[in-house]
C-alpha cells in the first residue's frame, strides 16, 4: 500500500491535463484537491481555511482477474482543518477523473487506510483525522460500491448521511467472536460535568468502549464493554508485567474476560501468557494450551480493578520489524458484562 503526505501547493486545475501514464499519483491527488476546501466556501461564517493537507492510498478495488483492465483507483482524503472530503479517483484510458466523493467533518488529516474488514475481498476505506485541538483521533469507515461511497459505521437514515455520531471514535479493529469478520471497538468520550472540588484539579474526560458488528451491511452496536485493552509483545518472550486499571459501578453483576490471541493479522498469534485480575491468576499456560483462538473466562469484579498481563510468548518467530502496529500479534482482552 502506497502512502504519502502532501502539502498542497497554490497551483490548482479543475481538470487533469497530463496523460494517465505521465502523472505521478501524488500529483494526481494534488490536482484534484476540492476547490471549495481551498477557498473555504463551505465553511461557517467567520472561519478561514487552514493549511491544506491530503493523504492517499492506491488500490485496484477489484477481485476479478481482469482488474488491471478496469484501471487503478486512488482513494484520497482531504482537509483544511475545518472541513474535509474523501474522493475516489479513477484512471481509465481517457485519464484520471473523480468518480465519487463524500464530505466529512475533520480536523487534521492523519491518513487513509484500505482494509478488508468484512472478508468479501474488497477493501473498506478508513479515513482518519485528528479532532480539532488534536486530543483524539477519529475514523470514518466507508464501502466502495463500485459507483459510490457509503458510510458503514452507522446505518444512514437517507442516502446522503455520511458522518459518524458525535464523540464516537474508532479505537481498534479485531475479530472478537471468531466469525472471520472484523468488529470495531469504538471509544466514546465521557464528559465529566461536575465542577472541581475546592483545591482540586478539574475532573478529566473519560473513555467508554463499545463493540460495533456488521449487521445488514452496516456496523451497528453489538455490546458495551466494561474494559478493553490490547497487550503488545516486544520480543519472542516478553516478561512484562503490564497493568491495566478499570472500574465498575455494578460489582454484583457477572462478567467475563474475552481473550483474543491475535490482532487484525490472522498469520500471528500469542502462544501463552499469565493473566492476573486483582492479584489472582485467571488464565495461564494451561488455558492457552487448548489452542483456542478465543478464550472466555468468567470473573467477578470489584469497584476498582487491576488486570496484569505477563510472560507473553509469541507462537512463531518474532518477525515484526517494519510492520504496522495493528498487524503485530497481540493479546486483546475485553471485559464484558454477562
Amino acid at each position: 500500500m502506497l502512502r504519502a503526505t502532501v502539502v498542497i501547493l497554490l497551483v490548482y486545475a479543475t481538470t487533469l491535463s497530463c496523460a494517465a501514464s505521465a502523472c505521478g499519483e501524488a500529483e494526481v491527488v494534488q490536482r484534484f484537491f476540492p476547490d471549495r476546501l481551498r477557498t473555504g466556501s463551505d465553511l461557517a461564517g467567520g472561519l478561514k481555511p487552514g493549511l491544506l493537507h491530503s493523504e492517499y492510498a492506491a488500490t485496484d478495488f477489484e477481485k476479478s482477474d481482469n482488474a488491471r483492465e478496469k484501471g487503478k483507483y486512488l482513494v484520497a482524503v482531504y482537509g483544511n482543518y475545518w472541513e474535509g472530503a474523501v474522493r475516489v479517483i479513477h484512471r481509465s484510458r481517457e485519464g484520471w477523473s473523480v468518480v465519487a466523493e463524500v464530505p466529512i467533518r475533520t480536523g487534521s488529516v492523519r491518513g487513509v487506510e484500505l482494509r478488508d474488514l468484512d472478508g468479501d475481498g474488497v477493501p473498506e476505506i478508513l479515513a482518519t483525522f485528528a479532532t480539532t485541538g488534536g486530543r483524539y483521533e477519529a475514523t470514518w469507515i466507508f464501502r466502495w460500491t463500485g459507483s459510490g461511497i457509503v458510510s458503514l459505521l452507522n446505518a444512514p437514515r437517507d442516502s446522503h448521511a455520511s458522518t459518524n455520531p458525535d464523540d464516537l471514535y474508532v479505537h481498534d479493529y479485531v475479530d472478537l467472536d471468531g466469525d472471520g469478520k472484523t468488529e470495531i471497538i469504538a471509544r466514546t468520550i465521557v464528559h465529566d460535568s461536575r465542577g472541581p472540588a475546592d483545591g482540586e484539579d478539574p475532573p478529566q474526560d473519560g473513555l467508554a468502549f463499545s463493540v460495533y458488528k456488521i449487521k445488514d451491511g452496516y456496523y451497528q452496536l453489538w455490546k458495551d464493554l466494561t474494559g478493553y485493552k490490547w497487550f503488545l509483545p516486544h520480543g519472542r518472550r516478553d516478561a512484562g508485567p503490564y497493568p491495566y486499571s478499570f472500574s465498575t459501578t455494578n460489582t454484583a453483576a457477572h462478567y467475563a474476560l474475552r481473550l483474543v490471541r491475535s490482532g487484525f493479522s490472522k498469520s500471528w498469534s500469542i502462544k501463552s501468557a499469565t493473566i492476573r485480575l486483582n492479584g489472582v491468576v485467571v488464565a495461564d499456560d494451561s488455558v492457552f494450551r487448548q489452542k483456542l483462538p478465543i478464550i472466555i473466562v468468567p470473573v467477578g469484579l470489584q469497584a476498582n480493578n487491576v488486570l496484569t498481563v505477563s510472560d507473553l510468548v509469541l507462537d512463531g518467530d518474532d518477525s515484526t520489524v517494519g510492520q504496522a502496529v495493528r498487524d503485530i500479534p497481540c493479546l486483546v482482552i475485553s471485559v464484558e458484562p454477562q
